[in-house]
């Protein structure tokens, strides 16, 4: 245990953010698919909670996301919770910035089998949007990289398995709606035409992909993780995968719906974390990660080459 701690410390601080912390639509985070799942056989520490954390999230086109977020989780019974996420996101760089509430998330965690070495659990909920995906400058509408919500309804369910010091969890989520985004970026007979025509922006547009009503395809999730525990320090390493099913589809520039082709496919992160706690009721955390392979194309958004989060955890 001692030699994989040491190898855990080696890796956080020295390499450069080796992994990333979630580029799907929110569902790797909730309940029983979230990673450093704490068990104890001596505590329980299943109370409620509420956990504010700082985001930093980096795009491939240089752009900058802060989020503030706040997490509630509330314990109905002893295998019950039902948990509540809100985000203030800030997105910044060459494009016009924008900041805002983001999605609401609302979701329900029953745990099935608990035993000393062996816990089985599942969630169900889903997303709420407070925008349409359609925010705009000077009345031009933004890439979807520049929205503080992806403007969807989306259904969500997965289970967790904790087996000794090990995770592994997968998960589902359907967006039930298309976007109201009206940002086109295309070519017309050769020439490359965006909603910024004319405008200082038009060239940074360029980089980003049509996302006219973008109807964002489901996506599934497995996560493998392995968790180091000394005292009141944890540690944990792991794999995010996360499947796009199908083509997204958009509107083009003659009002057809069409596929963006190469937006399916798998995209894997790495996960590094680490947390002190300070009592029972109290801990801090971080989570470096790095997007290890992805897919082509990404008009959602969504895809970070790298995440950092600093959280600061209550239990109540």
């Amino acid at each position: 245990m001692k030699t994989l701690l040491s190898l855990f410390l080696v890796l956080f601080f020295t390499i450069d953010v080796f992994c990333q912390g979630c580029s799907d639509a929110g569902f790797c985070t909730m309940g029983a698919m979230r990673p450093d799942q704490h068990r104890s056989k001596f505590i329980n520490l299943k109370l409620n909670s509420l956990e504010f954390t700082q985001h930093l999230g980096f795009t491939k086109f240089g752009d900058y996301l802060l989020s503030w977020i706040a997490d509630v989780d509330f314990r109905i019974n002893p295998k019950t919770t039902v948990h509540l996420k809100l985000p203030y996101t800030y997105v910044f760089n060459k494009m016009p910035s924008v900041h805002g509430i983001g999605d609401i998330s609302l979701s329900g965690t029953r745990i099935f089998v608990q035993k000393e070495n062996l816990q089985v659990a599942g969630t169900f909920g889903g997303k709420i949007p407070t925008n349409g995906n359609n925010l705009t400058h000077n009345g031009l509408p933004l890439p979807s990289y520049y929205q503080t919500s992806l403007g969807t309804y989306d259904l969500v369910a997965g289970v967790g398995v904790n087996v000794h010091n090990w995770l592994f969890s997968t998960g589902y989520q359907m967006s039930l709606n298309s976007t109201k985004n009206q940002f086109l970026n295309f070519n017309d007979n050769g020439v490359i035409r965006n909603s910024f025509d004319g405008t200082e922006f038009f060239d940074e547009a360029k980089a980003y992909a049509n996302s006219k009503e973008l109807k964002r395809k489901p996506d599934v999730m497995f996560r493998i993780e392995r968790n180091f525990r000394v005292g009141r320090i944890s540690a944990n390493l792991g794999l995010l995968n996360i499947y796009r099913l199908a083509n997204d589809e958009v509107t083009n520039f003659q009002g057809k719906r069409i596929e963006i082709l190469n937006s399916k496919g798998l995209t894997i992160s790495g996960i590094m974390g680490a947390s002190y706690r300070f009592s029972a009721h109290s801990a801090i955390k971080v989570l470096f990660g790095r997007k290890l392979t992805t897919k082509d194309k990404s008009p959602d958004g969504l895809s970070r080459e790298y995440v950092n989060n600093i959280s600061y955890e209550i239990r109540f």
